[in-house]
């Protein structure tokens, strides 16, 4: 790994800072995934793996001098800030779930989220105090518009801000009865009333892959921030405005009557 100035971590410390906070989660009797399914030590081997490619190809190297000096200085900043926060963050998101689906999405979102701007970062709230200038604060289990949302992302600029619910369904491994969907649309419905766009995963697509449900993510976070530039001036051109496509904003078709 190349070195960068200032850089705490050395090759293998991420990884081994995942695992250790993998031997506190479960010491505390944490909901976590199954260990046969080895989550963490593959957390662990991508987490390192990323960090040390960050480590390595940023800043571009055709910059100058004076450049690539500020470059460094900014990547020793991110990514010492990213592995400082491993451990507590990844502990205290996996306390707050209430699932080990849910435990497998926040831990991803720890190491890997990002809005398309800017890492995301774990909040213990969405209340304005926690608010960056700039950037995405998530929090798991957030009580708004009496409805609790699995995760909640608030998409800060200068006090404006975006949010979005991400639900993570377990249905896909029990039954789903007609009145589980049909609470789930009316809670998407709630949400979305509020300002709240929602978006959904199930339990089998983050088992299967989380690095599309993370893209996913990303996507739908950084049309929020598009929004967000564009009303305060910074971007020219107001982009199309995302719109939830799984949520039936009609509701269900009216029951026909007994004849």
């Amino acid at each position: 790994m190349q070195r960068i100035s200032g850089l705490k971590f050395q090759p293998g410390d991420v990884r081994a800072t995942v695992l250790e906070a993998e031997r506190l989660i479960r010491k505390a009797g944490f909901q976590c995934p199954d260990p046969a399914q080895r989550f963490y030590s593959r957390l662990a081997d991508k987490a390192e793996t990323d960090f040390e490619a960050d480590a390595e190809t940023w800043p571009a190297t055709d910059r100058s001098a004076e450049e690539r000096e500020r470059g460094y200085a900014e990547a020793s900043r991110r990514l010492n800030r990213k592995f400082d926060g491993i451990t507590g963050d990844l502990f205290l998101v996996t306390e707050m779930v209430e699932s080990p689906i849910e435990a497998m999405f926040g831990a991803w979102v720890v190491l890997f989220g990002n809005d398309g701007y800017n890492d995301i970062e774990f909040s213990f709230g969405p209340e304005s105090r926690f608010d960056p200038e700039w950037g995405t604060n998530f929090t798991p289990q957030v009580t708004v518009a009496e409805y609790r949302a699995d995760f909640l992302f608030k998409v800060c600029l200068k006090g404006s801000f975006r949010m979005l619910a991400v639900e993570c369904d377990g249905h896909d491994y029990h039954e789903r009865t007609a009145d589980q969907a049909a609470r789930d649309r009316s809670r998407d419905r709630r949400l979305l009333t509020n300002g709240i766009h929602v978006l959904r995963f199930t339990g089998r697509e983050i088992v299967r892959d989380l690095e599309a449900c993370m893209d996913d993510l990303s996507d739908a976070l950084s049309r929020l921030a598009e929004e967000l530039l564009v009303e305060a001036g910074i971007a020219k051109r107001r982009p199309q405005r995302w719109i939830q496509e799984n949520v039936d904003l009609a509701g269900p078709p009216p029951r026909k009557r007994p004849t």
